[in-house]
């Protein structure tokens, strides 16, 4: 970076007057001999980026080669432009001081890091502070020598973990390769000084070359990633800095099929290059395939399929989306977007962790203020796949988890549900079969959720509701009763073949159909789906109040625990009757996985199932019943969700989180003794105390 000093050090240099001695230097610029060499050490990096070189000679002197062009462009660049010098933030701050660091194993006085980023010293302290925090990841840490300065201690492998993340950081920045102005071009500087003068883009061609011909299929950030990491291999190898790798690991990776890529890929860099990659770098090189992430996706297997005909990274995925369905009261088992999308990025998040390998995760602090409820419910999540892979997994997975969690729950705000339909013909069941695959091909949109005959549909139409259409091939109207038991759900008539005009009309009800909703959920409190107070949705003690509450419910059965939890429900207006079967259904179709915690279990039921508001109740049972949780069992506290979309309950849901989190909110409600003794656990005030 070219500071004031630095600056007019150039100008000396470029003045036209051939080479100058160090003394002459430190006299007219009023320093010690010693800070000048340290200039020229920075002058010679900046330079070098340039495309020009700094020249030192013993008894001659020190001068730039440059021809008489380049010389004006360079001085021209001095020019005094201090009101358009970019700002580096705290962050970029932390970049640059970790990039010198990294590229320098001579301690770096806290003077020169002030002065390089024009700030205080008390400002740097506070960099490092941070920086310290990061280094963690890595597995590197700062040593400080007193009157000497800060140093980075740590092996080979941890600092080119750190140089690594560090450069992919610039990557995203776009400040790796295309600089910004003033200190934005020196903090990139610092950054290119890591890969010095290796040619990334015959890495990449080589790399490219090697995809093809092994038919691998890197995703964009795994591909460059991978380069960066042969950058920065050859540059470490060049000046014999090699990496070493216990030769039980290097064994075990070379049963991996990805050690013959990257056995390829080695032989790549050597032709083009002419570095050579021991055994140990192609280890290393393994270990980045086996983490990558590829670009295509595979399906996932429906989740109706018997486990046994799942392989185990879907049937992980699949009770890893069971567990956040229910945690988060959202039903997310049918988001084949979801289910594939975390299939594929868990299919190399095992073998990436057992080898100690991170992905890093630039998101996730913002990931965390953003989504904190499903942040914590992704985290929850991953209990079960830590225990599967038998590994710990950090927190920058997690945020990627949270992210894919996230976005289907996104995915399901900003699409209305689909129209559910009963489908009844006058001719029989076969007929009706035909008029229903004719629907499914012609309109996929719909849900159709029976098939039965016309006097089924006028007799028993209780059992099929809510609906939002009878499809029929006759006028049920007509038939004994159809008039009275069919008033409110529309009927649509149509031809059991389902001709040109029958669709027509059908889809012209659909668009008046979401129309309608689309003008009711752009009204605040517009009935039954409004989502409640604030744009985050109602907090816990909106949803939650002392009605919804009972102390020493006595119950046999994990059944008679959620009836009792729906009645509450029911009771304060939150839902309908019919919610409380749907929940118990719920618990049969995903079993332990709405078991939260140890010994708190959460049955919830689709909105459409019967609820009306958001709401919450508690049940604590005099004794505690099993739900079949192979740890948390047996469950002695019950709280019953009704949601009426998939986001509005979200913020109600992160505050009850965070009293579950805290062990001794949990058990003084095992132990208080009034209903106003519980309340006041779930105040804001107490949470406030706690934060």
């Amino acid at each position: 970076m070219l500071n004031r000093r630095r600056r007019d050090l150039l100008r000396l240099l470029l003045d036209g007057r051939g080479p100058r001695t160090l003394a002459d230097l430190a006299a007219r610029l009023k320093v010690s001999t010693r800070t000048v060499r340290y200039d020229l050490d920075h002058l010679e990096e900046y330079l070098k980026v340039q495309g020009q070189a700094l020249c030192r000679r013993p008894r001659v002197g020190v001068w730039v080669e440059a021809a008489g062009a380049d010389t004006g462009r360079l001085v021209e660049d001095l020019a005094p432009r201090a009101a358009y010098d970019y700002v580096l933030s705290p962050i970029e701050r932390q970049q640059f001081i970790l990039a010198w660091l990294l590229r320098t194993e001579a301690p770096v006085r806290i003077a020169d890091l002030a002065e390089s980023l024009y700030v205080s010293r008390t400002t740097v302290f506070e960099d490092l502070k941070a920086l310290e925090h990061r280094l963690t990841r890595s597995g590197m840490r700062l040593e400080r020598r007193p009157h000497t300065g800060i140093r980075l201690k740590g092996n080979e492998a941890t600092w080119r973990r750190a140089a690594v993340d560090l450069l992919g950081e610039a990557v995203d920045a776009g400040r790796l390769f295309r600089p910004a102005a003033g200190s934005g071009q020196a903090l990139s500087q610092q950054m290119v000084s890591l890969i010095g003068e290796v040619d990334t883009d015959r890495l990449a061609e080589a790399v490219r070359v090697t995809e093809e011909r092994m038919g691998l299929t890197l995703a964009d950030g795994a591909f460059m990633g991978l380069v960066l990491h042969l950058a920065l291999a050859v540059k470490r190898l060049r000046a014999q800095k090699s990496i070493d790798m216990p030769e039980a690991q290097l064994e075990a990776l070379r049963q991996k099929p990805e050690f013959a890529s990257a056995r390829a890929v080695a032989a790549a860099v050597e032709n083009a290059l002419g570095v050579s990659l021991p055994p140990s770098e192609v280890g290393y090189i393994t270990l980045h395939l086996l983490g990558a992430r590829m670009r295509e996706t595979f399906p996932l297997q429906d989740g109706t399929a018997a486990d046994g005909d799942r392989t185990a990274i879907d049937r992980l995925t699949y009770d890893f989306v069971c567990r956040a369905e229910a945690l988060l009261g959202v039903s997310l088992k049918e988001d084949a977007e979801l289910l594939s999308g975390l299939a594929l990025h868990l299919a190399p998040t095992a073998e990436r962790l057992r080898y100690g390998g991170v992905l890093r995760n630039p998101l996730l602090d913002e990931i965390k203020a953003v989504y904190p409820q499903i942040f914590w419910t992704a985290h929850q999540c991953t209990e079960m796949l830590g225990g599967a892979w038998g590994v710990e997994v950090p927190e920058e997975e997690v945020g990627y988890l949270a992210m894919h969690l996230g976005a289907a729950i996104e995915r399901r705000r900003s699409r209305p549900p689909r129209p559910r339909v009963l489908v009844a013909c006058g001719s029989g069941v076969g007929t009706a079969r035909i008029l229903e695959s004719r629907l499914r091909v012609e309109l996929p949109d719909l849900e159709v959720v029976g098939v039965v005959s016309s006097l089924h549909a006028v007799n028993s139409l209780e059992q099929w509701l809510p609906l939002d259409f009878i499809i029929s091939t006759i006028d049920l109207a007509s038939l004994p009763g159809g008039g009275t038991s069919l008033s409110g759900v529309p009927t649509l008539r149509v031809s059991p073949l389902l001709g040109a005009e029958d669709l027509a009309r059908l889809r012209a009800a659909l668009t008046r159909r979401e129309g309608k909703e689309s003008s009711e959920r752009g009204q605040p409190g517009s009935g039954a789906r409004s989502a409640g107070k604030g744009q985050g949705g109602p907090m816990l003690h909106d949803v939650m109040t002392r009605d919804a509450v009972a102390l020493d419910v006595v119950a046999e059965s994990w059944e008679d625990a959620v009836r009792a939890a729906g009645g509450l429900l029911v009771r304060t207006g939150a839902a309908e009757d019919r919610y409380v079967e749907a929940m118990v259904e719920t618990v049969q179709r995903l079993g332990p996985y709405i078991v939260i915690g140890k010994g708190m279990a959460m049955p919830h039921a689709r909105p459409e199932s019967g609820s009306r508001r958001i709401g919450i109740s508690l049940v604590r049972l005099r004794r505690p019943v099993a739900f079949g949780h192979p740890e948390h069992d047996p469950v002695d506290l019950v709280f019953g969700l009704a949601a009426i979309d998939a986001q509005s309950h979200l913020t109600a849901l992160r505050d009850l989180s965070q009293v579950l989190s805290d062990p001794e909110r949990v058990r003084r409600i095992r132990t208080a003794e009034t209903v106003d003794d519980v309340m006041a656990l779930f105040a804001p005030e107490e949470a406030e105390k706690k934060g």
